[in-house]
């Protein structure tokens, strides 16, 4: 049964099913965050600083989405005031990172997002756009917790406050979102990071459990929708959040 928390964010909608949690990887051990040489691998299977970037992948296939996708990645780039290179990689996972390294000239970043994950995503029964908006707002806070210096998983032995202080910032755009659209399915994305947390309490990719995923994400978007935060004040109402947690 959806909770009142999650009807707040634009009504009652059923649990997906069928997706793994983004950002875990073998390699990863700080959640969503990789490095330039890993980012090289997914992308081109070669780590070195000089392999050619010529089989990435800029387009879903859909002509359609691809347009709506630009109009989403533009919507986050004004919001979150950063400009991250944005490409799916053809890998066998269902995964989306970001990294600070810059494979693309004038950025803040790059995302990289798994086209399996994509495909599961456009499959989805309900709000698949907001699915993706939330997932690319989640790693746009990664690429602004980079820019900002900021890590908040140094001393600590999971991902977990990192990962939580990113799904605050996915609800806040949630919050903008709805606000702008009323009819925005903002309860999706707090559902569908829900659906992506984890009970590996003491692996590194911790994310945190379903429930605090997605109280981060109800949490960041009350602040958008009652209170008219700012993305900057957003930010560091997230980062006293995500300390103040257990």
């Amino acid at each position: 049964m959806p909770t009142r928390r999650l009807t707040l964010l634009g009504g009652a909608i059923s649990v997906m099913s069928g997706f793994s949690c983004p950002c875990h990887s073998k390699e990863n051990l700080s959640g969503c965050s990789i490095s330039i040489q890993a980012a090289r691998r997914y992308l081109t299977g070669d780590s070195s600083t000089s392999s050619p970037l010529g089989s990435v992948v800029t387009r879903s296939g859909n002509s359609d989405f691809d347009f709506a996708a630009a109009q989403t990645l533009s919507k986050l780039t004004d919001l979150f005031g950063v400009l991250p290179g944005f490409l799916y990689f053809k890998e066998d996972s269902k995964n989306a990172f970001a990294t600070n390294g810059r494979l693309m000239n004038a950025t803040d970043g790059t995302i990289l997002f798994g086209r399996d994950l994509l495909f599961d995503i456009l499959a989805a029964a309900e709000g698949p756009d907001a699915i993706f908006s939330g997932i690319c707002a989640h790693e746009f806070a990664h690429i602004l917790q980079f820019k900002k210096g900021l890590d908040l998983n140094k001393g600590q032995a999971t991902a977990k406050r990192g990962e939580l202080h990113a799904d605050f910032l996915a609800g806040y755009f949630a919050g903008v979102r709805k606000s702008e659209r009323p009819s925005f399915p903002a309860a999706v994305i707090a559902v569908a990071h829900g659906n992506f947390g984890d009970f590996d309490f003491n692996h590194p990719q911790h994310h945190g459990t379903p429930a605090e995923r997605s109280e981060a994400v109800v949490q960041g978007f009350q602040f958008a929708s009652s209170r008219r935060t700012t993305a900057e004040e957003a930010f560091h109402i997230g980062v006293n959040y995500v300390m103040n947690l257990r």
